[in-house]
């Protein structure tokens, strides 16, 4: 009944207001995990400033997931959250050849935008979890996962689904190197579509 009215209330998001977000590729699916599973990525580190709209940032992760599970009603997400991983931007910085100066990246997230993901999809996306697989570099961010971010799932079958790994390389046993993204320690290119916002480019297998 709660996830029923949440829906009613959420649904269809405005992406007017959160166009911006939509177009960071701050949030996008892309290959499977080694269980066949569709892989979703949150990452923090991007090139533009954050203006800080966490209500936008919310909004735009709830479309693309929404846009891509509702007409898949079996299918079960895995979703990795890299938070302030620093080697982000050094791959990024060595991709971007043509730019003979090094390109600044920000922080796209606080404490207060991961508890309240971490609410949302804990309570209303339960069972289309597979697994949620976090990777962070120090700072409030390896504070926040190592130590509180279980405490946010209330359901005790979620809270085993989220496992906190030590690094980038930890990944692999989730995920094929193939599949997994480069700036993930993978191989797999980030597809054009993570930085388009139409339904039809939520995802590229």
């Amino acid at each position: 009944v709660e996830s029923a009215a949440w829906r009613c209330a959420t649904f269809p998001v405005d992406t007017r207001t959160c166009k911006i977000e939509l177009s960071s590729g701050q949030f996008f699916q892309q290959g499977k995990d080694k269980e066949k599973n569709p892989v979703f990525y949150f990452r923090n580190l991007l090139p533009s400033i954050w203006r800080h709209d966490i209500d936008a940032t919310v909004f735009a992760l709830l479309h693309l997931l929404e846009s891509f599970l509702r007409p898949k009603p079996r299918t079960k997400a895995t979703i990795i959250i890299l938070l302030c991983v620093e080697n982000l931007s050094d791959y990024l910085d060595k991709k971007n050849t043509s730019n003979k100066r090094k390109e600044q990246y920000h922080v796209h997230s606080n404490l207060q935008l991961v508890h309240r993901l971490t609410r949302i999809l804990s309570r209303h996306y339960p069972e289309r979890l597979s697994k949620a697989l976090f990777v962070t570099s120090g700072g409030w961010a390896k504070t926040l996962v190592s130590s509180r971010i279980k405490s946010y799932v209330e359901s005790p079958i979620t809270r085993s689904r989220i496992h906190v790994l030590n690094s980038l390389e930890d990944l692999k046993k989730y995920v094929n190197r193939s599949e997994l993204v480069s700036f993930a320690g993978g191989k797999a290119d980030v597809c054009p579509s993570a930085y388009q916002h139409d339904k039809t480019a939520t995802q590229c297998n």
